[in-house]
């Protein structure tokens, strides 16, 4: 037999990894407002965002109807500064965000016809399925004198297909009808505006009562978008370096046009307070203001980073992710496996929790990482089309696994870790990595299979095909 050789990419060890790939990266990062920011009264702050925030929702709510109409940045803009006595930055503000959600709405509308697309092939399918299957049977039987049962069986089998048809009819029309449906937003959240229609089920003793927390809902928020050519990168809200790193100074004017009142305050900001500090005098400075329930307001910065160098890797760290475990196996830079281990985190029924706990799980990955110069790969996966065919195709354990599986909240936390940590994360091909993991890896190594992908995963990212040389049983053994 021919000797198997190991097959390296053409002078590139590495693949590109997310953060070389990006020239410019987004950071935001968050403070609350307090008594210690040292205000004179916080409840006159707090009465000042209150105002700020509900101009900014009358004039988004403007501008959200004419970017539905398609109109022209330059007209709308024009419309809302002859409209409302505002600053021209608040207006510009309220069009980049408006025209932000249209964009998100329209893709996520486009990405609900694809959907419901494959959801009609899948049940028309199954309908040609079982009238195929119920053709067939229904020959081979004598209805001159059927057997006992079979009667029934034919009633039911017709049922279940009519059944389906309508559900395929039903998809069908839903379809047709979103096509012809304008993008929308709804303002204050959905849930909150359906909540009128059952007022005593939601605690409500009257119509009056929802109202005020609808109108409160959509009060709570306001945001100012930011420039490289004002001062600290922002003319409305603008934040600059106190003595300690994690305090800064707030200037907030007034966003009325003849306004020119201010309010001052110190707010603090545990998270990224370093990068932010660095970014004020060159980048611009994005800043949102939350208002949420019994917390009060938030302060949201975010600034545009530029590209920052990072050392070479000198290994890889691959990941697989398993339902309530993840296996990460460490790859040294010859492609030789260094440690594999199963890492345990516990699941619950609350989305937030889950979502915490995998990312400190991710995070105790990422920090090893660091400490050790390596890099981490995961799978570039999409599971969309899959469960568009939930519940067609399958049984109910592969159904239940496949909607439970966090990729998404999975992929979001390992770039924000990459991000936070400067730990280059690679997308690297599934295809087969099971297979040829168990072949290649579970053998001669005696790993389990989840680990045995996480190796090939690994190993993808660093360059490496499935072609490699076998080690010999001695040292593989000695390996680890």
């Amino acid at each position: 037999m021919a000797k198997t050789k190991k097959k390296i990419r053409e002078k590139v060890p590495f693949q590109k990894a997310l953060l070389f790939d990006e020239n410019e990266l987004e950071l935001s990062t968050s403070g609350r407002f307090g008594k210690e920011g040292g205000c004179e009264s916080l409840s006159e702050l707090n009465q000042y965002l209150d105002d700020m925030a509900e101009l900014y929702s009358a004039v988004l709510h403007s501008a959200w109807k004419m970017t539905e109409k398609q109109m022209s940045k330059t007209r709308i803009k024009s419309r809302l500064m002859a409209s409302y006595p505002i600053k021209a930055r608040v207006a510009n503000s309220a069009i980049s965000q408006a025209a932000g959600q249209f964009a998100a709405m329209s893709a996520l509308r486009e990405a609900q016809q694809a959907s419901l697309l494959a959801k009609i092939d899948s049940y028309q399918e199954k309908i040609d399925k079982q009238i195929s299957d119920h053709k067939e049977w229904h020959s081979s039987i004598s209805w001159h004198r059927p057997s006992e049962g079979d009667c029934e069986k034919n009633r039911r089998w017709k049922r279940k297909i009519i059944k389906m048809k309508n559900r395929l009819h039903n998809l069908k029309m839903k379809y047709e009808k979103r096509q012809n449906e304008p993008v929308s937003c709804c303002y204050g959240s959905r849930k909150l505006f359906l909540k009128q229609y059952h007022l005593e089920e939601n605690g409500y003793e009257s119509h009056e009562d929802w109202k005020r927390d609808w109108q409160k809902a959509r009060k709570s928020s306001f945001f100012q978008i930011g420039s490289t050519d004002e001062t600290c990168g922002n003319q409305i809200c603008q934040l600059s370096v106190s003595s300690d790193p994690e305090w800064f100074e707030m200037k907030l004017r007034s966003g009325y046009r003849d306004d020119k009142t201010d309010c001052r305050h110190k707010i603090r900001i545990p998270y990224q307070n370093e990068r932010l500090a660095r970014a004020i005098d060159h980048s611009s400075v994005s800043v949102r203001f939350v208002k949420k329930e019994n917390k009060g307001w938030y302060i949201q910065p975010s600034v545009t980073l530029e590209y920052e160098e990072m050392d070479e890797v000198k290994g890889m760290a691959g990941i697989d992710i398993n339902d309530g475990f993840l296996s990460v196996a460490w790859m040294k830079e010859d492609g030789t496996p260094e440690s594999v281990e199963d890492i345990q985190y516990q699941k619950s029924g609350r989305t937030r929790v889950n979502e915490t706990v995998l990312k400190q799980v991710l995070s105790s990955v990422f920090r090893k990482a660091k400490s050790r110069n390596y890099g981490v790969a995961i799978e570039a996966i999409s599971l969309t089309k899959k469960k568009d065919r939930i519940h067609t195709r399958w049984n109910k354990e592969y159904n239940s696994m496949l909607s439970n599986f966090p990729y998404t909240r999975y992929t979001d936390s390992c770039e924000s870790l990459s991000y936070r940590r400067k730990v280059p994360l690679y997308y690297v091909d599934p295809c087969y990595s099971s297979v040829l993991g168990e072949k290649k890896y579970g053998k001669l190594y005696g790993i389990s299979g989840h680990q045995s992908a996480a190796c090939v995963i690994a190993n993808r990212a660093l360059g490496f095909s499935e072609f490699y040389v076998r080690p010999k049983k001695k040292e593989a053994e000695a390996s680890f």
